[in-house]
């Protein structure tokens, strides 16, 4: 997939959740990860996606993993993280 389609994908999966559809929102971000660079900044906002969607869905430890994942980025890309959204995602 090109740069401009990926986000076109992106921008659908969110558009998804906000109408409710989390399985299919859930789908388009999974098949985006497998087209993404870890090293970039669209990754991060893609697995961040990923996670609000496995959140609303109620599969917390695969949001979990999905933070925990934002979170090594961030120590390791210096990555600025939206902390209050992740937190209350997880009810931590």
């Amino acid at each position: 997939m090109n740069m401009e389609t990926l986000q076109h994908r992106i921008r659908l999966a969110f558009d998804l959740f906000d109408k409710g559809d989390f399985t299919k929102a859930e789908q388009i971000y999974s098949e985006c990860l497998d087209e993404i660079s870890k090293n970039t900044e669209l990754y991060k906002d893609v697995i961040f996606g990923m996670g609000y969607v496995k959140a609303h869905m109620s599969k917390f430890d695969e949001a979990r993993n999905c933070y925990k994942e934002l979170i090594k980025m961030a120590i390791v890309m210096g990555i600025r993280l939206n902390w209050q959204c992740i937190c209350t995602n997880l009810e931590w």
